[in-house]
C-alpha cells in the first residue's frame, strides 16, 4: 500500500500543471459574467453556466487523455521499466496511477464547479435538463469521464502497440456488439425496461470492473513489452466480457421462455364468440418481461405467440378461425400487421409486411383485412396473396373505423363532428356516404344497428347503414348491451331492464345493488356485476327470457370484454378464472401470486 501511495504522489506531482489549468478555467469562469452583452441581472446565471460547461469540457477532455497515457505512453516511450527496475509490484504501479488519475479528474472538475456551486447550479440543471437537480447532473459527468478514461485506456494500449492483434479486438468487438443488440432487442420485445436497464448497468460495471483488472493484467503479465501487454490485456478483457454476456444471455433465455403457468395476468382479449381468449402479463419471477397467450376456453390449451405485443389491439375473424394484430417496436410510428390459424394445433405468427399506424378490420372468414394507415388511407388486402385489392383516402376524420360487412364490401366510419358512414364497393372501387352517426355508439352483433346513449337524455338506436334514427327508448342508463338475437338490456343504479329491437320494455329486474356493467353470456342471458361500497364484486346470473337470477356469485368479477358461456373473471385475489355460466363450475387457470 506504502508503494501504491507513492507512486500515486510521484504521479500527481508530475501532472499537477493540470490543477494549474482547472484554476485559470474556474478564473475564467469567474470573467463570463462581466464580458460586454452580459446584463447585471444575468451575471449570477452566467457564472453558473460557464463554470458548469467549462468543468464538464475540461474533466471529460482530461479523462480520455488521461486514459490514453496512463499506461499506453509509457510503454511506447520505454519508461515503464523504470518502475519494474525498484522492488515495486505491479499492483502497485497500476493502482497507484489509477488513484493519481482519479483525483486529478475528480478535483479538477471541483475545482472548476466550484463557482457554480456558489452560484447556484440547481437553476441552470432545471434549465437545461430535465433531472431537476444538480447531483444527477453531476454523476453523469463523472459516470462519463470514467467511461471515456476507460475507453482511453484501452483504445490507447491497443493503437500504441502497433500489433495485428488489433483485428482480433475488432472482431471480438464486434461480435459483443451483436450479442449485446440482440440480447436487449429481445427483451425490449417483451416490454422489459426496467429488466433491459438493470441489465445493461450491470454489463456497464462489469466492463467497467474488467477493464480496470484488465489493466492490472497487462502491467503483470505485459511488463515493458508493449505488444504483449496488449494481447495479455485483450485476452482478459475479452474473456471477461463474453463470460458475463453468456451469463446474460442465459438468463435471457429463461426470461423469455415463460410458459403458461408462469404467467401473472393483466389483460384478456376474447373472440366474438368467447371461445378463444388472448390472455397477456407480467413472467413470474422476470420482473417487467411480459408474453401473450392464445388461449382455448373450451380445452384448457394454452399457445405461446412469441410475436404478439402484449399491448397490441387483438381482433378475431367473426368464425373465429383467425386473430390480428399490430407489433409495434417501442417509440416506432409505423407496425407490422401480423395474423394466426387458431384452428391450427401449432397456431404460428405470420408477419405480412403490411405496414400499419391506425385501426384494422378483418372479414369474418379471415381471408381479408382492412387497414388504416397514415393520411386517413384505407386499404384491402388479400391475407392469401398478401396483394392491394384497393385502397381509398378518406378526406376527413380524426378516427377511423373499417368494418367488413361482406368480402367485398366495406363500411367506414369516420369520428370527427358526427361520425360520417362511408361504403366502399371493392370490386368496382367506388366510395360514397351513406349516412351520420353520433360519435359515440355501439353495434349490435350482426352490425346493423348502432345504440347510442353515453351522454345523452335516450337511449337513441340507428340504422348502422344510413344513419337513420330507428327507435328512441325514454331512458337515461349507465351502460347498455346488445343481446345476440337484438334485444337491448339497459341499467342504471339498480335496474336492468330488457327492451325488445323495436325499443318496447319486456321487462324490468331490481336488483339489490348498483350495476356497473353487463356482460353478454350468450343464449338470453346475461351476467350483471355489481359493486359494493367496500369494492367487493358480486356476478348475477340472470335469465332474460324468464326474467329469473340463475345464480349469484360472490367476489367474481368478470372482464369487461369478456362475452360467451365461458367468461373470463378474476376474484379477490386477482386469480384468473374461468367460469361456465351453464354449470356454475369455477376453475382457476392462473394464480396472481
Amino acid at each position: 500500500m506504502k508503494n501504491t501511495l507513492v507512486i500515486a504522489r510521484r504521479e500527481l506531482t508530475e501532472k499537477r500543471f493540470v490543477f494549474l489549468t482547472a484554476i485559470a478555467f474556474a478564473v475564467l469562469a469567474m470573467i463570463v459574467p462581466f464580458m460586454p452583452g452580459v446584463h447585471a441581472s444575468e451575471r449570477r446565471n452566467a457564472l453558473a453556466m460557464a463554470s458548469l460547461i467549462f468543468s464538464t469540457g475540461f474533466t471529460v477532455g482530461l479523462a480520455a487523455i488521461l486514459g490514453a497515457n496512463i499506461i499506453g505512453r509509457e510503454l511506447s516511450d520505454g519508461r515503464l521499466s523504470f518502475y519494474f527496475s525498484k522492488p515495486v509490484s505491479a499492483a502497485s504501479i497500476w493502482f497507484g496511477k489509477l488513484i493519481a488519475a482519479t483525483l486529478l479528474i475528480a478535483v479538477s472538475f471541483a475545482i472548476i464547479a466550484l463557482p457554480a456551486s456558489i452560484a447556484g447550479i440547481g437553476g441552470v440543471v432545471r434549465t437545461w435538463t430535465n433531472l431537476g437537480e444538480s447531483l444527477p447532473t453531476i454523476r453523469i459527468i463523472l459516470a462519463a469521464a470514467l467511461v471515456l478514461f476507460l475507453l482511453g485506456h484501452v483504445i490507447g494500449t491497443f493503437a500504441r502497440s502497433r500489433s495485428a492483434w488489433i483485428v482480433v479486438d475488432f472482431v471480438a468487438a464486434t461480435l459483443c456488439g451483436i450479442a449485446i443488440w440482440l440480447i436487449m432487442r429481445s427483451l425490449l420485445q417483451g416490454y422489459a425496461f426496467g429488466l433491459t436497464e438493470r441489465l445493461g448497468r450491470f454489463l456497464a460495471i462489469e466492463a467497467a470492473i474488467a477493464i480496470i483488472a484488465g489493466g492490472l493484467w497487462q502491467v503483470a503479465k505485459g511488463r515493458t513489452d508493449r505488444k504483449r501487454s496488449h494481447i495479455e490485456l485483450s485476452r482478459f478483457l475479452w474473456i471477461a466480457l463474453g463470460s458475463a454476456l453468456v451469463i446474460i444471455a442465459g438468463y435471457a433465455v429463461w426470461v423469455e421462455s415463460v410458459s403458461f403457468a408462469d404467467l401473472v395476468p393483466e389483460s384478456a382479449d376474447h373472440s366474438p364468440n368467447g371461445s378463444w381468449a388472448i390472455i397477456g402479463g407480467r413472467g413470474r419471477h422476470r420482473e417487467d418481461y411480459r408474453a401473450s397467450f392464445l388461449y382455448d376456453l373450451r380445452d384448457n390449451r394454452a399457445v405461446r405467440i412469441p410475436a404478439l405485443n402484449p399491448y397490441a389491439a387483438i381482433q378475431f375473424s367473426a368464425d373465429e378461425r383467425t386473430f390480428s394484430w399490430v407489433t409495434r417496436t417501442p417509440n416506432a410510428p409505423v407496425g407490422e400487421f401480423y395474423v394466426a390459424k387458431v384452428d391450427s394445433k401449432t397456431p404460428h405468427a405470420v408477419a405480412t409486411r403490411i405496414p400499419a399506424t391506425g385501426n384494422y378490420a378483418l372479414s369474418d372468414d379471415g381471408s381479408r383485412a382492412a387497414i388504416v394507415s397514415s393520411g386517413r388511407l384505407v386499404t384491402i388486402y388479400d391475407l392469401a396473396t398478401l396483394s392491394s385489392l384497393g385502397s381509398v383516402r378518406l378526406a376527413e376524420g380524426q378516427y377511423i373505423v373499417p368494418l367488413f360487412i361482406t368480402n367485398d364490401l366495406m363500411r367506414i366510419y369516420v369520428h370527427g363532428n358526427g361520425t360520417k358512414i362511408f361504403e366502399y364497393d371493392v370490386v368496382k372501387k367506388t366510395l360514397r356516404q351513406t349516412g351520420v352517426l353520433p360519435d359515440a355508439f355501439r353495434l349490435n352483433h350482426d352490425r346493423t344497428r348502432a345504440a347510442a346513449y353515453w351522454k345523452r337524455p335516450a337511449i337513441e338506436i340507428y340504422d348502422a347503414r344510413t344513419g337513420a334514427l330507428l327507435t328512441k327508448i325514454d331512458r337515461r342508463p349507465t351502460t347498455v348491451r346488445f343481446l345476440d338475437d337484438g334485444r337491448i338490456a339497459a341499467a342504471k343504479e339498480n335496474a336492468l331492464e330488457i327492451f325488445s329491437p323495436d325499443g318496447a320494455l319486456l321487462r324490468s329486474i331490481d336488483l339489490p345493488k348498483e350495476i356497473k356493467y353487463l356482460v353478454n353470456a350468450g343464449g338470453g342471458r346475461v351476467v350483471v356485476v355489481m359493486l359494493n361500497q367496500g369494492r367487493r364484486p358480486t356476478s348475477v346470473l340472470i335469465d332474460v327470457d324468464r326474467g329469473v337470477v340463475v345464480r349469484t356469485e360472490e367476489g367474481l368479477l368478470p372482464e369487461y370484454a369478456a362475452r360467451g358461456s365461458q367468461l373470463l373473471c378474476q376474484n379477490i385475489a386477482k386469480d384468473l378464472i374461468v367460469w361456465d355460466t351453464v354449470t356454475g363450475e369455477k376453475r382457476v387457470i392462473l394464480k396472481r401470486s
